[in-house]
Parts: structure tokens; C-alpha cells; sequence
């Protein structure tokens, strides 16, 4: 089995990173529901959650989370100098979509510069797939410049960072996080190594069984075999007539 890199499996990020989420998506979200009428912010109202938890749990100078914006779209990264990598938050569902429009977007997302500059070294067995997507020269200094534009807050130079990681997570109104995991993809939007961090979901903002054992669980599974306990299904139930986020929603 192919050892999982030290910067995907560091238990305080990931249990920071995963109370973060967690809280948001559960009892934050929850808590705000209840006290409005309408929802129709629901969708990025929680990342409003997510953003601000990041930044009180992220503070000092070895890991710190930064307020990044992309257009009108602003969204909290999490640099850490002790590993050299960076760290961003991302549905399971619009990272599915991205992977599904990569080809034919006009404009590139984040996560593609992202994954096509920090991550430029990882490859994947799929020699022919790497080669739908020829880059130049141009191409790559462009990619960079936009994106050392996008994160001028956190580095002098792209060369200080030494990986991305993409953190991807399931959620959902009734429930809250259900299941969360960290990974690294390439430039094609592989996943090429991944930790199953659900282990950390803090049982108070959402109920949730055990999670599975690593080497059974497959990239392209993103629920990691995660199932809702009866505890879960009933407070479904409960909030049965209040409408579902919109999963379209950016991050």
C-alpha cells in the first residue's frame, strides 16, 4: 500500500480543519436557519461560516489562515510554513463539476492554477490523459502570474509553496458534515493520494457512524462509506419541510 504523505495526514490540521467544517455546516448553520424567516443565502451563507472559522482557529505564523478573492468570490486558504503547503475547502459536488468541465471551461477555475502550478510535479499512470491538456510556456507563466495575483497576501513567490491540498466535504442541510477528506490532484484534476479525515467529525454538530479503514476506501467514493445513524435519520425527518443548500453554490 503506498505510503499517504505526512501533509495529508497531521492530526491538528485535520482536526481543526474538520471542527471548522463541521460547525459550520452543523450548528452554525442550524442556529442561523432558525432565526430567519426565508433562506435564500443559505447556500453561501454557510461559507461565511466556514471562512470566518477557519481564520479564529488559523491565527499564528506556522499556519495562518488568508482571505483570498477571486472576483466578487472571497474564500479562506490556510498557508502552513512548517510543511510549505496550502490548504483550501471545496464540496464534493462542485470539485465532481469542475473535474467534469475542466476541458471546456473558457476561464480557468482556481483549482486549476492551483493544482497546475503547486501540484505540477504529480502525475498519474494515464500518460495520454495528461496529454489532452498541452500547456506552453506562455501558458504556464500566465497560470502563474494569476495566481501568485490570487495569493500576493500569503507569498513573495510561488516557489515557497510546496503543495496543495484540497480539502473536500459532504454536507447538507438536515445533517450537517457527513464526510470529509484531504487530497492532492493533478493538473487534470486526478485525485493522486488521499486521507480519510471523518474520523475527526465532531459527533456533537452531526451524528455519524464509524468511518472506513483506509486502504478500502476508493477515490472515487467520496461519502468514504460513511453512513447516518439512526440519531441522524431522525433529525432528518424533523427538518424534512426546510429546502436543501443549493449545491451549485461556489467552493
Amino acid at each position: 500500500m503506498k505510503r499517504i504523505p505526512a501533509y495529508l495526514t497531521d492530526e491538528e490540521i485535520a482536526r481543526k480543519i474538520t471542527k471548522c467544517v463541521s460547525s459550520a455546516t452543523g450548528n452554525d448553520s442550524q442556529e442561523h436557519n432558525r432565526k430567519i424567516r426565508t433562506h435564500n443565502s443559505s447556500p453561501s451563507a454557510v461559507w461565511d461560516f466556514i471562512n470566518t472559522a477557519l481564520c479564529k482557529a488559523f491565527y499564528n505564523d506556522e499556519c495562518q489562515a488568508y482571505v483570498v478573492a477571486r472576483g466578487p468570490w472571497e474564500m479562506a486558504v490556510i498557508y502552513c510554513k512548517k510543511n510549505g503547503c496550502l490548504y483550501t475547502i471545496m464540496r464534493e459536488k462542485r470539485f465532481a463539476e469542475l473535474q467534469r468541465t475542466q476541458a471546456r471551461r473558457n476561464q480557468s477555475h482556481y483549482l486549476d492554477l492551483l493544482a497546475g502550478i503547486i501540484n505540477a510535479d504529480l502525475r498519474d499512470d494515464d500518460f495520454n490523459q495528461m496529454s489532452m491538456l498541452p500547456e506552453t510556456p506562455s501558458d504556464q507563466e500566465a497560470m502563474k502570474q494569476q495566481l501568485l495575483k490570487l495569493l500576493y497576501t500569503l507569498v513573495d513567490s510561488l516557489d515557497e509553496l510546496k503543495r496543495h491540498v484540497l480539502i473536500l466535504f459532504n454536507a447538507n442541510y438536515e445533517t450537517g458534515l457527513t464526510a470529509i477528506r484531504a487530497v492532492t490532484v493533478n493538473r487534470m484534476l486526478t485525485v493522486i493520494e488521499q486521507a480519510n479525515w471523518s474520523r475527526y467529525i465532531d459527533l456533537n454538530n452531526v451524528a455519524v457512524v464509524e468511518t472506513v479503514d483506509e486502504e478500502n476506501s476508493n477515490f472515487d467514493t467520496p461519502d468514504m462509506g460513511i453512513k447516518l445513524t439512526k440519531k441522524a435519520e431522525q433529525r432528518k425527518k424533523k427538518v424534512a419541510g426546510l429546502k436543501k443548500w443549493d449545491e451549485s453554490a461556489e467552493g
